[in-house]
């Protein structure tokens, strides 16, 4: 009845998209507003719905983006969520571990893979550099000064990566923790 639920889209058959700490995100930049990502995405064949969120910070308005590729896999599938406070654009992106695009940081694949192969490669990355490392809120390693946090979902009976990307703002929050929308937790 539901066996596409948990379906993991191929890397051949995902966007592929490059990731520039703090700068970008494939098309979409830190900074830019709702309308331009709206705009930016549907020349790549999404489409996208735009909400105002309950605000965290009651000072400024927040807004969340949902995009889905024209051909994905189920109709209610949310491939790449933007967040957004006004004033400062977009500050954090996530892309969905089954069905978003694979993002890839310097050779490195970070959407729906098994997670402790993502957390290898990504400590030994970090290991080499000399770069030190943090956990995330579910006990993933991540290096703040990436701006990336890796997260997991389940696809079925195993867990999958979907990567969470932010970028902090001195106005509303000095932090990678602090800057990702509480709903990202909450999720999968």
């Amino acid at each position: 009845m539901y066996a596409d639920l948990w379906v993991v889209v191929a890397d051949t058959d995902r966007d592929q998209w490059e990731y520039a700490p703090l700068e970008a995100v494939g098309p979409l930049r830190f900074g830019m507003s709702p309308d331009e990502a709206v705009a930016r995405m549907a020349a790549l064949g999404f489409t996208g719905t735009l909400d105002e969120m309950h605000p965290w910070n009651h000072q400024r308005r927040q807004y969340r983006t949902e995009f889905q590729k024209s051909q994905g896999p189920e109709p209610y599938q949310t491939d790449v969520t933007g967040y957004y406070v006004e004033g400062i654009g977009l500050t954090c992106v996530v892309a969905d571990g089954l069905s978003g695009p694979q993002v890839s940081f310097e050779g490195m694949r970070l959407v729906g893979r098994i997670p402790s192969q993502l957390m290898n490669e990504l400590g030994a990355y970090l290991e080499e550099r000399d770069l030190g490392f943090t956990f995330t809120p579910q006990g993933d390693i991540t290096n703040a000064e990436l701006g990336f946090m890796p997260g997991v979902q389940r696809a079925g009976d195993i867990l999958v990566t979907r990567a969470i990307f932010g970028k902090p703002d001195e106005g509303i929050a000095n932090t990678l923790d602090d800057i990702i929308p509480g709903e990202v937790w909450g999720h999968h």
